[in-house]
């Protein structure tokens, strides 16, 4: 004999149960529609954000040109050492010649306050018509040699007529002066100079 009461309440428990678990299928279906939702929001938002992340590095690369362009353009090159005085006879002051036959430029001081035997007067020599030759470039190079060093009284007159001495300037060019003597009452005499700038 089957009890109606027990049968009630299994009717009503197993009807709990499908309510459940109809309920936790609901939850379930409706976190994954949200889940869905928001990828696919997502992934509109970031497609939409492709075209500006593209073109990103070109706009960098266009904004950069002008920097580079300008930073080369600011370059400032240092001046090729270069006679300035034209081809032929140039007078210098006191009395002094320049001659210049192509590349090579002679300097004449054959003259009684200019020859002479002592490189300290050389030197003033040089040092007064170089820059007049090739301009600040020279008076540059002859600035980075201290005074009295140029050239020395033991060599002036023996070694440097044929070996010459060197005003490097690295890129700028090398001016190579030689000494040029000639017979005096108490031995050779400096009377001018050759310069040739070489690179």
């Amino acid at each position: 004999m089957v009890c109606l009461h027990c049968r009630q309440e299994e009717r009503l428990a197993a009807s709990a149960r499908r309510r459940h678990t109809t309920r936790r299928f609901a939850a379930a279906a409706a976190a994954i529609a949200v889940v869905a939702f928001v990828g696919v929001q997502g992934a509109s938002a970031f497609h939409g954000r492709l075209p500006s992340l593209r073109r990103s590095p070109s706009t960098h690369i266009v904004a950069h040109r002008p920097l580079l362009v300008s930073d080369s353009a600011s370059v400032v090159r240092a001046p090729v050492v270069s006679p300035s005085i034209p081809q032929g006879k140039t007078p210098l002051p006191g009395g002094l010649l320049a001659v210049r036959t192509g590349d090579s430029v002679a300097v004449e001081f054959d003259t009684p306050l200019a020859r002479t035997r002592r490189a300290d007067k050389f030197e003033v020599v040089v040092r007064s018509t170089l820059p007049q030759i090739y301009g600040a470039v020279a008076d540059t190079l002859l600035g980075a040699v201290p005074t009295g060093r140029l050239v020395s009284d033991r060599e002036l007159l023996t070694v440097l007529p044929v070996r010459g001495f060197q005003l490097d300037g690295g890129a700028r060019g090398t001016i190579t002066i030689w000494p040029m003597t000639r017979r005096g009452q108490g031995g050779p005499l400096v009377v001018a100079y050759r310069a040739v700038v070489t690179r």
